[in-house]
């Protein structure tokens, strides 16, 4: 299955997230961008579908973390569950770059109810998800349903929910290794920003399906840096 889901609102799009389209792309991914904007300037290689096809615009800004004004943060982490209950692709989050072809990541599917990973021992981050097993995917929605509040801690309906469904349900066993989609974890993002880190976010990298830069560290740090070498890569 090559389709990769991702969701975007808010803010233009920057050159990093064009690039990190384009790096599925490079790879062979079947990529659509679901939005309630569909006038974004994006490649026409790109599928840009309706999120109202998804959810009801409606939805949108009713909940949030931190007393943010970020409202799209977890909206989204409550989006990409309908989004693979409705299609069968896998999601990604817009601040993730694709390093292999898709093939590598269809062989994680094998003999797996869904395909996530650890960022922490104790932490499953949400930023790259598919589900074979769809009744479970349905108890996950449902579950994270309940778990909202119109404010909110972060993460709470994002890695947090996932972590203690997917403990609850006693299947933590079928999490994946941290590094095989987050090689680099929140203690390394900054590095990615950084120009005398490259080699050293190459290297970190190598075993890795994907690079997860955290779009938060980029509003922070004005990215040079390994995604700014990624960035060129793909764009």
């Amino acid at each position: 299955m090559n389709k990769a889901n991702f969701f975007w609102s808010g803010n233009p799009l920057q050159k990093r997230n064009f690039a990190s389209f384009n790096s599925f792309l490079a790879h062979g991914w079947d990529v659509t961008v679901w939005t309630y904007d569909t006038d974004l300037p994006l490649s026409p290689e790109i599928n840009v579908r309706n999120a109202s096809e998804i959810l009801d615009p409606s939805r949108l800004g009713t909940f949030t973390y931190d007393n943010c004004n970020v409202n799209e943060v977890p909206f989204s982490d409550l989006f990409r569950l309908y989004v693979m209950q409705y299609t069968d692709g896998w999601w990604f989050d817009t601040d993730c770059f694709c390093l292999r072809d898709y093939s590598d990541f269809d062989l994680l599917t094998y003999n797996r109810y869904f395909v996530s990973a650890w960022e922490f021992s104790d932490s499953i981050n949400n930023a790259v998800l598919y589900f074979n097993n769809k009744q479970l995917l349905a108890d996950l929605i449902t579950f994270t349903e309940n778990e909202i509040e119109p404010q909110m801690i972060w993460g709470k309906i994002g890695p947090r929910c996932l972590s203690k469904f997917l403990f609850n349900y006693d299947l933590t066993y079928q999490v994946l290794p941290s590094w095989s989609l987050y090689a680099v974890a929140w203690d390394d993002a900054l590095k990615g920003t950084q120009d005398e880190y490259i080699d050293y976010m190459k290297e970190l990298c190598k075993p890795s399906l994907i690079y997860h830069y955290y779009n938060s560290v980029c509003q922070r740090e004005e990215p040079r840096g390994y995604i700014k070498y990624m960035t060129d890569l793909y764009s």
